[in-house]
């Protein structure tokens, strides 16, 4: 099979999976999961599934009787795909957090490997008080 990108993200249906996929590469989940989770048909869902399972970018799983979904993060374009979802994110924080988190950073980058943000703040949905 070919990758061609417009079968990978060529919907928001596609992009609403791949976005929950990746950003929780920890979930094996099943078809009626998925459709739950994501608002999707299972029918849309299994069009969108078909290509990303073919290019091994969601691998299958059987998890006792059901087989459950998940991705690979071993793939290629995942870590690509992360990228790009957590620059959407850092995109949508508003200013005033995304410039407090940028001045801390630059304080500690020298010290620190690795830096995250957590609860409210990294959802967006914080309040000022």
């Amino acid at each position: 099979m070919v990758l061609k990108l417009e079968q990978i993200l060529g919907s928001k249906n596609s992009i609403a999976l791949l976005r929950l996929l990746v950003l929780k590469p920890y979930l094996a989940l099943g078809l009626t999961e998925l459709s739950a989770i994501t608002k999707i048909s299972k029918s849309n869902l299994l069009r969108i599934l078909f290509p990303l399972v073919g290019e091994k970018i969601v691998l299958k799983q059987l998890s006792g009787r059901k087989q459950v979904l998940r991705i690979n993060s071993e793939h290629n374009l995942t870590q690509k795909l992360w990228e790009l979802f957590m620059l959407e994110k850092q995109a949508n924080l508003p200013a005033d957090i995304k410039n407090a988190i940028d001045q801390f950073y630059a304080k500690v980058k020298k010290k620190v490997q690795a830096f995250a943000v957590f609860g409210s703040v990294a959802r967006g949905i914080e309040k000022s008080e």
